[in-house]
């Protein structure tokens, strides 16, 4: 951890975290004061700080209590911790394409109450985030395509709602863009969910922005995307696609993007890209990737593998050399970070120089636009510069935007004004109006 003087720049390092995995707290006053981290079995562990030493707390009653909020006048921590009770589980949400939930037992006021408040907040999802300890009371959360969330307050028994806090009341949501969800089935029969943010008004043959997700066992959810509304509304079409190995879809499906990061998982991208081509939705000669992470570094790598898709390629914090996740970068240092690698990346040389987009450079043939953290643990800064300088020797310059005092992923809201500006300059030159502009003073 560093504190940082965010008029000067200056900084003092304080601490590492207790662990390899985790995250570290502070008070009102910016004083450390309490961490989590995990053991090598993957429980939780809570830390104190103090006298400038990470203490673990011993107390057995919070050996698998996970951090849900601190106050930060008071500097009190609260805990939220597994107890055995006899209180039954009413049902389950699911995300298959669209969010839904069960119950278990549709009978009683319970799931009533539920359906009705479904109905009274129709065209958006809801879900309960928790619950005082005698059901009295419970924060309610809407979301939906168009809306990150508000939250209201449920009085369980006299069934009253009252508005607490909106998590962005500057956005309306009539004026954003609805996120539709299609699937396809891929040749070895896996189905394919995707996700499709159209532009107000069009649905046909549209410059098409697709976006990997990171992890990549992760997945996109229906729900708020800041960037497929930033290039929605910008007349772009957005196209997620929850490709193999991504969470959610059952055990089977994540184990089928094991060692496929150059591969299948690839194939599947590729394949949602002419999917939404053969539908009609996007425009054959006017297609771009843009991804984060894992996401940065299929943006690269499905542009080398099927360059006759693409007209430009937009990498953000991505992974670019397999081989250097081994050396370079926190994943290496986490409890079973070696292990992870060696399952899901693989541990054979030249398999990893096949698959990194970093030994790949003479099939990078398109506009390449390379954004990057300077301070980037998670995916050090190298890759990056070590790619841009590749590309450089061979006569292949690219588009760059490497920030100082950014992560994994910028956080400064003057930063972020940057990074979009400058990747909706890019698109509008490659595949937007300035293209379409450019075509016709060509012809």
């Amino acid at each position: 951890m560093l504190e940082v003087n965010v008029y000067t720049g200056a900084e003092r390092k304080i601490i590492g975290l207790p662990q390899s995995y985790g995250r570290a707290y502070t008070d009102g006053q910016g004083n450390l004061t309490f961490a989590t981290g995990t053991d090598k079995k993957r429980n939780p562990e809570p830390y104190q700080y103090s006298d400038g030493h990470w203490k673990k707390i011993e107390d057995p009653t919070l050996s698998r209590a996970r951090l849900v909020g601190i106050n930060q006048e008071t500097g009190e921590t609260y805990l939220e911790i597994d107890r055995k009770n006899n209180t039954e589980p009413i049902g389950a949400y699911t995300h298959p394409d669209y969010p839904e939930e069960h119950f278990f037992n549709s009978k009683g006021n319970f799931p009533a109450f539920f359906r009705g408040l479904k109905k009274a907040f129709d065209s958006y999802r809801i879900y309960f985030t928790s619950t005082t300890s005698d059901g009295k009371l419970g924060i309610l959360a809407v979301y939906g395509d168009r809306l990150p969330a508000d939250y209201f307050l449920v009085n369980m028994e006299s069934k009253k709602v009252d508005f607490l806090i909106s998590s962005s009341d500057w956005l309306d949501p009539e004026q954003l863009n609805p996120m539709h969800a299609e699937s396809f089935v891929t040749s070895d029969g896996l189905r394919i969910g995707t996700y499709l943010t159209f532009p107000q008004n069009r649905e046909k043959k549209l410059p098409l922005v697709v976006l990997p997700h990171g992890g990549p066992h992760s997945r996109d959810y229906w729900r708020y995307s800041r960037d497929a509304q930033i290039l929605s509304q910008n007349g772009y079409l957005v196209l997620q696609v929850n490709f193999r190995g991504s969470s959610g879809y059952g055990n089977h499906f994540y184990k089928a993007g094991k060692l496929e990061w150059g591969g299948k998982i690839q194939k599947d991208i590729a394949d949602s890209v002419k999917w939404a081509i053969d539908k009609g939705y996007a425009h054959p000669d006017k297609v771009c990737i843009f991804g984060g992470g894992f996401g940065g570094y299929s943006a690269l790598m499905n542009t080398i593998k099927y360059p006759e898709l693409y007209k430009c390629a937009i990498g953000y914090v991505g992974v670019y050399d397999l081989e250097m996740m081994y050396t370079k970068g926190d994943i290496k240092d986490r409890v079973r970070g070696l292990a992870y690698l060696k399952e899901e990346v693989s541990k054979n040389k030249s398999f990893m120089r096949e698959s990194s987009p970093i030994h790949n450079i003479d099939k990078l043939n398109i506009p390449l636009f390379i954004i990057h953290g300077e301070e980037d643990e998670r995916v050090p800064v190298d890759h990056a510069e070590e790619l841009l300088e590749k590309l450089a020797k061979e006569g292949k310059p690219a588009k760059s935007l490497i920030i100082a005092k950014e992560g994994h992923g910028f956080y400064s809201e003057k930063n972020n004004l940057k990074l979009y500006t400058q990747l909706l300059e890019f698109l509008d030159q490659h595949i937007g109006v300035g293209a379409a502009e450019k075509e016709s003073n060509e012809g």
